[in-house]
């Protein structure tokens, strides 16, 4: 399996063999008889205990948050901020890896492709096999630190894209000890990442990408994108190749797919999936509405493992216990005791210890929020405080002057003479 390290990211040419390859895309066919939600209706593969921190405004009578940045809460009644606003406020605000000059709505359209995220590998026999494989593992395991060999796998998705889709740079769903997606926001967690301020509770982890596409050409884009030493790096999505990254500590990213087809006019308030319609169809569809359809080849498909890093099989049994949601493997210590207590100062944290834990920072570094924000504006401030992803690689100007017309609409008619769309 030729393969190199390039960066703090491994690049493998030969991930798939063709069996699995063949199998893997035969199940997410499988899948796509029930759709492939967005990406932002990732909570409906699991619950949180805090879907906001106090940012919900009740949903309005037509069904539509007005707010660019807010999106229908997992039960519809709310709008709230999506988990990775964090990703999405700088993908609208800069356009992207190629500095796109366009508006809110084309740009949401291009960066919510289709997911299903699963957290049990024993659910599928061929996605165990394919990562219980050796040649996977001694892959993954190089990115961990050289203190925590151990793997313990927690999620596996399926993600899809279609043309003119793209994957915005982003760092993956942060993990802490006491802290997780099962109790706060995604966006928060990345707050706290980038933070600094919770790095003694850091978990490290593994992201691998394998491709299921069948076909690739160069004109296609859609590389693989990760900052490391000496900048940006690039790789070719080729079928059966994958990537191994430490997604949490490495900002990574997809370059749109190909680019000359502009992105489908999805709604971010609207129940959207990709569906599989038989014989390698599938069609767009925004709740009974077909809006665009399209023929297999025309996908962009990936699956995604992730496993944290551990020292040993106890400590992640520790870790795991934890968890509001755990795998059964992962329940236990390797003799099958139960395994002890995590640290006092690894023990969960409550909504109230993360923003007083980030007051405190703020006010350390003479950025002291103020007393009388809304929870709304406070998400804004620790987002504009601590969020730091590359400018765009491929852009002189790391600002989307056309994303205005959808904070300051009185704009939109002198932006129209300048973007394509506003």
């Amino acid at each position: 399996m030729p393969a190199h390290l390039l960066n703090d990211a491994i690049v493998l040419k030969d991930l798939i063999d063709e069996p699995t390859f063949h199998e893997l895309r035969a199940l997410v066919r499988t899948l796509g008889a029930d759709g492939y939600a967005l990406n932002t209706n990732d909570l409906k593969a699991y619950t949180t205990e805090h879907e906001h921190i106090g940012e919900a405004v009740p949903m309005p009578s037509d069904g539509k948050c007005a707010d660019v940045f807010m999106v229908p809460s997992v039960n519809r009644t709310h709008c709230i901020l999506p988990g990775r606003i964090d990703i999405g406020r700088h993908y609208v605000t800069t356009g992207g890896i190629e500095g796109l000059r366009e508006g809110a709505q084309a740009l949401t359209s291009r960066a919510l492709s289709f997911g299903r995220y699963m957290f049990d590998l024993s659910e599928q026999p061929i996605v165990a096999q394919l990562f219980g494989s050796e040649r996977f593992l001694v892959a993954a395991r190089s990115i961990c630190p050289a203190s925590k060999p151990h793997l313990a796998p927690f999620q596996y998705n399926f993600i899809l894209q279609v043309p003119g889709q793209t994957v915005p740079m982003h760092v993956d769903g942060v993990y802490f000890w006491g802290a997780t997606r099962f109790e706060f926001p995604q966006w928060l967690l990345a707050v706290m990442h980038f933070s600094g301020a919770f790095r003694e509770r850091f978990v490290h982890q593994v992201q691998v990408v394998g491709y299921l596409h069948a076909r690739y050409e160069p004109s296609s884009a859609g590389e693989f994108l990760w900052w490391g030493p000496g900048g940006v790096h690039r790789t070719a999505p080729q079928p059966r190749s994958g990537t191994v990254v430490d997604g949490s500590r490495t900002v990574h990213a997809a370059a749109t797919y190909r680019p000359e087809a502009g992105p489908p006019p999805i709604d971010k308030d609207l129940e959207t999936t990709l569906v599989h319609v038989g014989e390698g169809r599938w069609e767009l569809r925004a709740e009974d509405r077909t809006v665009r359809a399209y023929v297999e080849d025309d996908l962009r498909i990936s699956i995604v493992y992730r496993a944290h890093c551990f020292t040993d099989a106890d400590e992640a049994a520790m870790y795991h216990a934890t968890l509001p949601l755990k795998p059964a493997s992962h329940a236990r210590a390797a003799d099958g005791r139960q395994p002890p207590e995590p640290p006092e100062g690894l023990r969960r944290l409550s909504l109230d210890d993360v923003m007083a834990t980030l007051r405190a920072d703020l006010a350390s570094r003479n950025r002291p929020m103020p007393a009388r924000l809304t929870p709304y504006e406070i998400a804004m401030r620790l987002l504009r405080e601590y969020i730091r992803y590359p400018p765009p690689p491929d852009a002189w100007l790391p600002f989307n002057y056309c994303a205005l017309g959808g904070f300051m609409p009185r704009l939109k008619p002198a932006l129209r003479w300048v973007c394509a769309t506003v």
